[in-house]
């Protein structure tokens, strides 16, 4: 059964760049990001649930692709730069291996 969805906290230094400024994303999603080797407080094992994937598009064009593993710890968080060249929508999108789906739009405009 998948967890519930929270929304991202996503931070961006400037939604209305000049073309060929560079725009930082910071981005963070709550997720346990269990790893399937604890146990709980009657010894049965947690059952891995991890956030699986991180994608990002610009217009529809892969930005960022990240494939993520047991090893990162909870509530994930990343931070990258693109230079602005055009208004567009960026969209970021997380999926857990429990079928959990995260995904929220975020609009640049270019000055």
């Amino acid at each position: 059964m998948a967890a519930k969805s929270s929304k991202p906290r996503i931070w961006i230094s400037n939604r209305t760049p000049n073309s060929g400024a560079v725009v930082t994303v910071k981005a963070m999603v709550t997720h346990p990001m269990e790893t399937g080797l604890r146990k709980n407080a009657h010894s049965e094992v947690i059952p891995q649930n991890i956030v699986e994937t991180f994608e990002c598009t610009l217009a529809g064009e892969t930005l960022l692709s990240w494939q993520l593993h047991p090893a990162i710890s909870q509530n994930p968080y990343l931070e990258f730069k693109f230079v602005a060249r055009k208004s567009v929508d960026l969209t970021m999108r997380w999926v857990a291996d429990d079928g959990l789906r995260i995904e929220t739009t975020e609009t640049i405009t270019v000055t």
